[in-house]
């Protein structure tokens, strides 16, 4: 529902919105979006057509492909509205190319990210790096020493 208020908001044609998620989750995306009655496209990046579209496309990226796809998907510029982040505890090491990839590509656009678990190692760094992925890590910290500085230290 939050892409379908973003797309309710926007004006243009090609609203397209990145969906990077496990690789088995394709058909679950595809299910949701028949589930909310959206009339929506959902595609594999990798298949994608181009075809532009009166609805919002989801293209689906997995985890594997997006630091090999990560310049592609900046090329599109403002024909992607938002960007979507599944199984968030994998964007936790914020030096990894996962992380990385995800910072580049959701840099000045809305994004948002999806999990169950935030803390998998029970370790407060893995905020900062999935805010980091996110490009909200400065709401915490600039860098990940001051956030050590402000968060990390015993009492």
């Amino acid at each position: 529902m939050w892409l379908a208020k973003i797309a309710s908001g926007l004006h243009k044609g090609n609203n397209y919105f990145i969906v990077v998620c496990r690789r088995e989750a394709f058909h679950d995306w595809q299910r949701e979006v028949e589930i909310l009655k959206l009339g929506w496209r959902v595609c594999d990046w990798e298949v994608f057509a181009g075809k532009s579209s009166k609805h919002p496309t989801i293209l689906l990226v997995s985890h594997g492909m997006l630091h090999k796809l990560q310049d592609e998907i900046k090329s599109w510029g403002d024909s992607i509205s938002a960007v979507v982040l599944d199984e968030g505890y994998k964007f936790k090491n914020a030096s990894s190319a996962l992380c990385v990839a995800a910072n580049n590509i959701t840099e000045g656009k809305p994004a948002v990210i999806l999990s169950g678990s935030i803390m998998t190692a029970q370790s407060v760094e893995d905020l900062w790096g999935q805010l980091k992925a996110i490009n909200r890590h400065t709401v915490l910290a600039p860098n990940l020493t001051a956030f050590r500085s402000k968060f990390m230290v015993a009492v």
